[in-house]
């Protein structure tokens, strides 16, 4: 029909998405969003004085004093960071303070 508020406005409708009134009892649920093939986890640097909320493999940087930073792959085991020695088991435990660190996304 001519003059309808759409071509007054010059909207154009892709697609028509049904709201359940509100108390008819009915939910209007949304899918959650497809992750794209590759993208598992976002992965971001946190400060020091945070720490994982679980043990995890993670990468981080390490203070050895005068400004000297170091990074190293290791595993966050009952409260504090471990080394990761060569066969991929938790090593000892490092007495340094982390600047930051990132946790891992795990491999499968």
């Amino acid at each position: 029909m001519p003059g309808t508020w759409k071509e007054l406005t010059g909207l154009r409708y892709t697609s028509w998405i049904e709201i359940p009134p509100p108390g008819s009892g009915e939910s209007c649920e949304v899918a959650a969003p497809e992750k794209a093939e590759g993208q598992l986890v976002i992965c971001g640097w946190m400060p020091s004085g945070t720490f994982p909320a679980e043990d995890c493999e993670v990468v981080a940087d390490f203070d050895l004093g005068y400004g000297t930073v170091v990074r190293q792959n290791c595993f966050y085991v009952d409260g504090h960071f471990t080394f990761r020695v060569n066969s991929g088991d938790v090593g000892a435990r490092i007495d340094m303070e982390a600047v930051r660190w990132m946790r891992l996304p795990p491999v499968e």
